[in-house]
């Protein structure tokens, strides 16, 4: 199994929709992200934003999974 290739952020209107979610919304939920930003795999995009640095929190409650978002990393 390969390694992730992640979409970067500054050319990712995907990416961009998710981010706009984790900073409007305390803990949104996979359900939420999925809803609000309009993507497929809302794992994925998370992934992806943290290998652009950004610094995402997740929580899993029952069968939900909610994400936070910290910050970013800066080089």
């Amino acid at each position: 199994m390969g390694e992730i290739h992640a979409a970067r952020i500054e050319k990712s209107d995907r990416l961009q929709r998710v981010l706009q979610v984790l900073m409007a919304i305390d803990k949104p939920s996979s359900r939420q992200i999925q809803e609000i930003a309009n993507v497929c795999a809302p794992s994925t995009c998370i992934s992806e934003l943290r290998k652009s640095g950004y610094l995402i929190d997740c929580e899993r409650q029952g069968s939900i999974w909610f994400f936070r978002l910290l910050g970013r990393v800066t080089a």
